[in-house]
Protein backbone atom coordinates (compact mmCIF):
# COMPACT_ATOMS: atom_id res chain seq x y z
CA UNK A 1 0.00 0.00 0.00
CA UNK A 2 0.97 3.35 -0.56
CA UNK A 3 2.59 5.51 2.73
CA UNK A 4 -0.21 7.89 4.46
CA UNK A 5 1.21 11.01 5.22
CA UNK A 6 0.47 12.18 8.55
CA UNK A 7 1.09 14.92 10.37
CA UNK A 8 2.05 15.41 14.21
CA UNK A 9 1.01 18.16 16.58
CA UNK A 10 3.27 18.29 19.67
CA UNK A 11 6.30 18.02 19.72
CA UNK A 12 7.54 17.30 23.73
CA UNK A 13 8.86 14.57 25.43
CA UNK A 14 6.80 11.73 23.64
CA UNK A 15 7.32 12.31 20.51
CA UNK A 16 10.68 10.78 20.15
CA UNK A 17 8.80 7.46 21.23
CA UNK A 18 6.44 7.84 18.48
CA UNK A 19 9.30 9.52 15.95
CA UNK A 20 11.48 6.49 16.33
CA UNK A 21 8.78 3.77 15.48
CA UNK A 22 7.49 5.62 12.86
CA UNK A 23 10.56 6.48 11.02
CA UNK A 24 10.92 2.71 9.67
CA UNK A 25 7.03 2.52 9.15
CA UNK A 26 6.04 0.70 5.53
CA UNK A 27 2.66 2.36 5.41
CA UNK A 28 3.25 5.65 7.21
CA UNK A 29 5.27 8.74 6.10
CA UNK A 30 6.25 11.40 9.28
CA UNK A 31 4.88 14.25 6.76
CA UNK A 32 4.70 17.49 8.75
CA UNK A 33 5.40 18.78 12.89
CA UNK A 34 3.41 21.18 14.51
CA UNK A 35 3.99 22.58 18.08
CA UNK A 36 2.57 25.55 19.99
CA UNK A 37 6.48 26.55 20.34
CA UNK A 38 8.24 26.36 16.78
CA UNK A 39 11.42 26.19 18.30
CA UNK A 40 10.22 22.08 19.73
CA UNK A 41 8.90 21.57 15.62
CA UNK A 42 11.99 22.78 13.97
CA UNK A 43 14.42 20.71 16.85
CA UNK A 44 12.52 17.56 16.07
CA UNK A 45 12.62 18.18 12.42
CA UNK A 46 16.20 18.52 12.07
CA UNK A 47 16.60 15.29 14.13
CA UNK A 48 14.38 13.11 12.47
CA UNK A 49 14.64 14.36 8.73
CA UNK A 50 11.49 15.79 8.55
CA UNK A 51 11.06 18.61 6.03
CA UNK A 52 7.80 20.44 6.96
CA UNK A 53 7.01 22.50 9.99
CA UNK A 54 4.21 24.23 10.52
CA UNK A 55 1.43 26.17 12.68
CA UNK A 56 -1.51 24.04 14.08
CA UNK A 57 -4.18 25.42 11.45
CA UNK A 58 -1.74 24.92 8.61
CA UNK A 59 -1.58 21.49 9.08
CA UNK A 60 -5.33 20.96 9.63
CA UNK A 61 -6.01 22.59 5.97
CA UNK A 62 -3.52 20.76 4.29
CA UNK A 63 -4.44 18.66 1.55
CA UNK A 64 -1.69 16.24 1.63
CA UNK A 65 -2.14 15.07 4.75
CA UNK A 66 -4.39 12.44 6.06
CA UNK A 67 -3.52 11.83 9.35
CA UNK A 68 -2.69 13.81 12.23
CA UNK A 69 -1.46 12.26 15.43
CA UNK A 70 -2.12 14.58 18.77
CA UNK A 71 0.32 14.52 21.50
CA UNK A 72 -0.16 17.77 22.64
CA UNK A 73 -0.46 17.91 26.84
CA UNK A 74 -3.91 16.55 28.62
CA UNK A 75 -5.36 20.34 28.44
CA UNK A 76 -4.88 20.79 24.88
CA UNK A 77 -5.99 17.50 23.45
CA UNK A 78 -10.19 18.32 23.62
CA UNK A 79 -9.53 21.78 21.42
CA UNK A 80 -7.04 20.14 18.85
CA UNK A 81 -9.60 16.61 18.80
CA UNK A 82 -12.98 18.87 17.83
CA UNK A 83 -11.72 21.35 15.01
CA UNK A 84 -10.89 -10.84 23.36
CA UNK A 85 -9.73 -12.88 24.78
CA UNK A 86 -7.66 -15.87 23.04
CA UNK A 87 -9.97 -18.84 21.65
CA UNK A 88 -12.03 -18.69 25.38
CA UNK A 89 -8.99 -20.42 26.98
CA UNK A 90 -10.07 -19.08 30.43
CA UNK A 91 -13.53 -20.19 29.94
CA UNK A 92 -15.79 -17.29 30.67
CA UNK A 93 -14.60 -14.20 31.63
CA UNK A 94 -16.16 -13.24 35.35
CA UNK A 95 -13.73 -10.69 37.38
CA UNK A 96 -10.71 -8.67 36.20
CA UNK A 97 -8.39 -6.16 38.32
CA UNK A 98 -5.88 -3.44 36.65
CA UNK A 99 -3.42 -1.06 38.74
CA UNK A 100 -1.36 1.36 37.65
CA UNK A 101 0.10 2.36 41.14
CA UNK A 102 3.33 4.36 41.10
CA UNK A 103 5.17 7.53 42.09
CA UNK A 104 4.10 10.50 40.34
CA UNK A 105 6.25 11.73 36.77
CA UNK A 106 8.40 14.68 38.57
CA UNK A 107 10.32 12.27 39.43
CA UNK A 108 11.42 11.96 35.44
CA UNK A 109 9.90 14.79 33.80
CA UNK A 110 11.60 17.93 33.22
CA UNK A 111 8.19 20.03 33.01
CA UNK A 112 5.49 18.06 35.47
CA UNK A 113 3.19 20.75 36.10
CA UNK A 114 0.35 19.64 34.01
CA UNK A 115 -0.27 16.12 34.98
CA UNK A 116 -1.15 17.76 38.40
CA UNK A 117 -3.92 20.15 36.80
CA UNK A 118 -7.30 19.88 35.76
CA UNK A 119 -7.36 16.81 32.54
CA UNK A 120 -4.30 15.67 34.37
CA UNK A 121 -3.39 13.25 36.88
CA UNK A 122 -3.48 9.28 36.92
CA UNK A 123 -6.55 8.75 35.32
CA UNK A 124 -6.46 10.91 32.37
CA UNK A 125 -2.67 10.07 32.04
CA UNK A 126 -2.34 6.50 32.59
CA UNK A 127 -6.33 5.48 32.34
CA UNK A 128 -6.54 5.05 28.66
CA UNK A 129 -4.57 2.37 28.75
CA UNK A 130 -5.95 0.19 30.96
CA UNK A 131 -9.43 1.01 30.62
CA UNK A 132 -9.02 0.67 26.23
CA UNK A 133 -7.37 -2.63 27.35
CA UNK A 134 -9.83 -4.26 29.41
CA UNK A 135 -12.59 -3.13 27.11
CA UNK A 136 -11.20 -4.91 24.20
CA UNK A 137 -10.66 -7.50 26.60
CA UNK A 138 -14.23 -7.97 28.21
CA UNK A 139 -16.14 -4.89 26.18
CA UNK A 140 -17.84 -2.03 26.87
CA UNK A 141 -18.62 -0.85 30.68
CA UNK A 142 -22.18 -0.61 32.11
CA UNK A 143 -21.88 1.71 35.08
CA UNK A 144 -18.45 2.70 37.21
CA UNK A 145 -18.37 3.29 41.22
CA UNK A 146 -15.15 5.06 42.40
CA UNK A 147 -13.50 7.05 44.73
CA UNK A 148 -11.18 10.11 43.76
CA UNK A 149 -8.65 12.06 46.10
CA UNK A 150 -5.49 13.58 47.04
CA UNK A 151 -3.44 13.15 50.14
CA UNK A 152 -0.01 15.08 48.70
CA UNK A 153 -0.86 18.93 48.35
CA UNK A 154 2.33 19.14 46.64
CA UNK A 155 5.20 17.95 44.52
CA UNK A 156 8.86 19.16 43.70
CA UNK A 157 10.49 18.27 40.58
CA UNK A 158 13.43 16.06 40.86
CA UNK A 159 15.22 16.28 37.79
CA UNK A 160 16.31 18.81 35.19
CA UNK A 161 16.69 22.13 35.09
CA UNK A 162 13.75 22.97 37.34
CA UNK A 163 14.44 20.57 40.35
CA UNK A 164 13.39 21.59 43.36
CA UNK A 165 10.13 23.41 41.99
CA UNK A 166 7.11 22.96 43.75
CA UNK A 167 4.01 21.84 42.10
CA UNK A 168 0.80 22.71 43.93
CA UNK A 169 -1.84 19.66 42.99
CA UNK A 170 -5.03 20.54 42.49
CA UNK A 171 -6.54 17.52 40.90
CA UNK A 172 -6.59 13.78 42.23
CA UNK A 173 -4.00 11.80 42.09
CA UNK A 174 -5.55 8.45 43.27
CA UNK A 175 -8.65 6.62 41.91
CA UNK A 176 -10.22 3.66 42.76
CA UNK A 177 -13.51 2.14 41.43
CA UNK A 178 -15.55 -0.67 40.51
CA UNK A 179 -16.78 -1.32 37.15
CA UNK A 180 -19.28 -2.93 35.78
CA UNK A 181 -19.19 -4.47 32.46
CA UNK A 182 -22.02 -5.70 29.89
CA UNK A 183 -21.14 -9.05 29.71
CA UNK A 184 -21.41 -9.00 33.51
CA UNK A 185 -17.72 -9.02 34.44
CA UNK A 186 -16.92 -7.34 37.74
CA UNK A 187 -13.68 -5.00 37.31
CA UNK A 188 -11.70 -3.12 39.53
CA UNK A 189 -9.41 -0.42 38.67
CA UNK A 190 -6.93 1.67 40.53
CA UNK A 191 -4.38 4.42 39.30
CA UNK A 192 -2.35 6.18 41.44
CA UNK A 193 0.68 8.63 41.51
CA UNK A 194 0.51 7.99 45.41
CA UNK A 195 2.83 5.14 45.35
CA UNK A 196 6.69 5.95 45.74
CA UNK A 197 7.47 2.51 47.26
CA UNK A 198 5.88 0.72 44.24
CA UNK A 199 3.70 -2.40 43.87
CA UNK A 200 3.57 -6.26 43.72
CA UNK A 201 0.03 -5.88 42.50
CA UNK A 202 -0.42 -7.22 38.55
CA UNK A 203 -0.60 -5.27 35.74
CA UNK A 204 -4.28 -6.52 34.65
CA UNK A 205 -5.72 -10.00 35.22
CA UNK A 206 -9.03 -11.62 33.80
CA UNK A 207 -10.16 -14.36 35.43
CA UNK A 208 -12.52 -16.36 34.12
CA UNK A 209 -14.53 -20.18 34.95
CA UNK A 210 -11.40 -22.39 33.67
CA UNK A 211 -8.45 -19.97 34.52
CA UNK A 212 -6.77 -16.55 34.94
CA UNK A 213 -4.97 -14.20 31.93
CA UNK A 214 -2.03 -12.43 33.25
CA UNK A 215 -1.50 -9.33 30.86
CA UNK A 216 1.44 -7.17 30.67
CA UNK A 217 1.85 -3.30 31.00
CA UNK A 218 -0.44 -1.73 28.66
CA UNK A 219 1.75 1.42 28.39
CA UNK A 220 4.53 -0.27 26.98
CA UNK A 221 4.26 -3.15 23.64
CA UNK A 222 6.84 -5.98 25.20
CA UNK A 223 5.99 -8.50 28.13
CA UNK A 224 4.80 -12.00 27.86
CA UNK A 225 0.88 -13.01 28.33
CA UNK A 226 0.70 -15.85 30.76
CA UNK A 227 -2.56 -17.98 31.44
CA UNK A 228 -2.77 -20.08 34.36
CA UNK A 229 -5.77 -22.87 34.12
CA UNK A 230 -8.01 -23.97 36.60
CA UNK A 231 -6.46 -27.35 37.40
CA UNK A 232 -2.33 -26.53 36.82
CA UNK A 233 0.21 -24.84 39.32
CA UNK A 234 1.97 -23.32 36.35
CA UNK A 235 1.96 -20.37 34.10
CA UNK A 236 1.78 -21.44 30.46
CA UNK A 237 2.99 -18.24 27.90
CA UNK A 238 0.62 -17.18 25.26
CA UNK A 239 2.34 -17.06 21.96
CA UNK A 240 2.28 -13.59 20.82
CA UNK A 241 0.30 -12.60 17.97
CA UNK A 242 2.75 -9.90 16.84
CA UNK A 243 6.37 -9.52 18.08
CA UNK A 244 6.85 -5.91 19.91
CA UNK A 245 9.64 -3.45 21.46
CA UNK A 246 9.34 -1.90 24.36
CA UNK A 247 7.89 1.42 23.20
CA UNK A 248 6.37 0.67 20.17
CA UNK A 249 3.51 3.23 20.47
CA UNK A 250 3.44 4.32 16.80
CA UNK A 251 2.11 0.65 16.19
CA UNK A 252 -1.55 2.47 16.56
CA UNK A 253 -0.85 5.07 13.67
CA UNK A 254 -0.10 1.78 11.47
CA UNK A 255 -3.10 -0.26 12.91
CA UNK A 256 -5.22 2.78 11.71
CA UNK A 257 -3.51 3.30 8.51
CA UNK A 258 -3.95 -0.06 7.80
CA UNK A 259 -7.78 0.01 9.11
CA UNK A 260 -8.40 2.82 6.67
CA UNK A 261 -7.23 1.70 3.59
CA UNK A 262 -9.18 -2.34 4.41
CA UNK A 263 -12.41 -0.09 5.33
CA UNK A 264 -12.55 -1.64 8.85
CA UNK A 265 -12.68 0.41 12.01
CA UNK A 266 -9.28 0.20 13.99
CA UNK A 267 -8.82 -0.30 17.55
CA UNK A 268 -8.87 2.84 19.25
CA UNK A 269 -12.06 4.16 17.13
CA UNK A 270 -13.99 7.34 17.67
CA UNK A 271 -16.42 5.48 19.68
CA UNK A 272 -13.86 3.22 21.39
CA UNK A 273 -12.03 7.09 22.85
CA UNK A 274 -15.33 8.63 23.85
CA UNK A 275 -16.47 4.89 25.62
CA UNK A 276 -12.87 5.29 27.45
CA UNK A 277 -12.94 9.01 28.04
CA UNK A 278 -16.63 9.11 29.66
CA UNK A 279 -15.22 6.14 31.77
CA UNK A 280 -12.55 8.33 33.34
CA UNK A 281 -14.95 11.23 33.97
CA UNK A 282 -17.29 8.38 35.79
CA UNK A 283 -14.69 7.71 38.13
CA UNK A 284 -14.28 11.55 39.83
CA UNK A 285 -18.68 11.84 39.50
CA UNK A 286 -18.79 9.06 41.10
CA UNK A 287 -17.03 10.26 44.39
CA UNK A 288 -18.07 13.70 44.35
CA UNK A 289 -22.00 12.57 43.92
CA UNK A 290 -21.75 9.44 46.14
CA UNK A 291 -23.25 6.94 43.37
CA UNK A 292 -23.03 4.64 40.49
CA UNK A 293 -22.42 6.28 36.93
CA UNK A 294 -23.75 4.74 33.98
CA UNK A 295 -22.46 5.19 30.53
CA UNK A 296 -24.06 6.34 27.85
CA UNK A 297 -21.90 5.56 25.09
CA UNK A 298 -21.65 1.49 26.17
CA UNK A 299 -25.28 1.04 24.30
CA UNK A 300 -23.75 2.29 21.34
CA UNK A 301 -20.57 0.28 21.49
CA UNK A 302 -22.90 -2.69 21.95
CA UNK A 303 -24.96 -2.00 18.92
CA UNK A 304 -21.81 -1.13 17.13
CA UNK A 305 -20.36 -4.72 17.38
CA UNK A 306 -23.46 -6.62 16.89
CA UNK A 307 -23.91 -4.50 13.58
CA UNK A 308 -20.06 -5.65 13.11
CA UNK A 309 -21.40 -9.24 13.62
CA UNK A 310 -24.26 -9.01 11.37
CA UNK A 311 -22.30 -7.52 8.49
CA UNK A 312 -19.65 -9.85 8.64
CA UNK A 313 -21.85 -12.95 8.71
Amino acid sequence: MTKMKIGIIGCGNISPAYLNYLDNSDVVEVYALADLLPEKAHKRAKEYGIANVCTVEEMLEHKEIGLILNLTIPSSHAAVNYAVLDHGLIGKPVAATAFMMGAGPEGWHPNPEFFYTAGGGPMFDMGPYYLTTLVQLVGPIRRISGSAGSNVPERIVQSGLRAGTVIPVSTPTHYSGTLDFVSGVIGTLVTSFDIPGGSTLPWIEIYGTAGTLLVPDPNTFDGDVKIRRYDSEEWEIVPPVFNGGPNDRGRGIEDMVRAISEERDHRASGLVAYHVLEAMHAFETSSREGRHVELTSAEMLVKKSQNLVLTTN
